[in-house]
């Protein structure tokens, strides 16, 4: 099976782009695609409606096969720190719609499990205790028309939390984050496939 992986920023994508030996696609899209043999990668841009555009896109790109994973990955806040750690999602919440999305846990793993609230702004106060990310309510009801629910997953990396705001990263820092969890990003694409 060929994974279809969404980032939503390029310094998220770039570790992994390098990791995989992934090449880059001419596209007059406006969401720039890389590829091996086994393996696509888009970059949607921050937001769930980018999410949800770049996912359809990349299905479209990818051949348009059915029942294919779909994998995304990203930064996000937590309440608990430290940064670094990693998280698949158990539920997703669209923080302005209130609907609510289950992608099932058949992938058995050491990683842990967090609910993912997708909000419309960089969160400032970690008020629940969940990842807060911009885009898996994008991302996880489009992949999920297109896939199998099963194969449809979301990998985070804690990246801020109440003692380190967002406001203190930067490229560097958000590449680092993917970079030291290449080994769970590589655990997860195996499962996947």
């Amino acid at each position: 099976l060929r994974v279809r992986i969404i980032t939503a920023l390029r310094f998220e994508a770039m570790p992994i782009i390098e990791h995989y030996k992934l090449n880059s696609e001419s596209s007059t899209s406006r969401f720039p695609l890389y590829r091996n043999e086994n393996i696509f990668l888009t970059i949607s841009g921050v937001g769930k409606e980018n999410s949800s555009a770049a996912t359809a896109n990349l299905h479209a790109a990818s051949g348009e096969l059915p029942q294919q994973p779909f994998l995304n990955i990203g930064i996000v806040g937590h309440r608990r720190p430290p940064t670094g750690v990693a998280w698949v999602a158990n539920r997703i919440v669209d923080d302005s719609g209130h609907e609510q999305w289950y992608p099932p846990q058949v992938i058995c793993n050491s990683i842990a499990r967090t609910a993912v609230t997708t909000v419309d702004q960089p969160e400032q106060e970690y008020r629940d205790d969940t990842a807060y990310d911009m885009e898996a309510a994008g991302f996880y009801p489009t992949a999920r028309q297109i896939s199998t629910s099963e194969l449809v997953q979301i990998l985070k990396v804690t990246s801020d939390h109440p003692g380190k705001p967002a406001s203190s990263l930067n490229a560097k820092k958000i590449s680092t984050l993917i970079q030291i969890n290449m080994g769970n990003i590589e655990d997860i694409i195996a499962s996947l496939q």
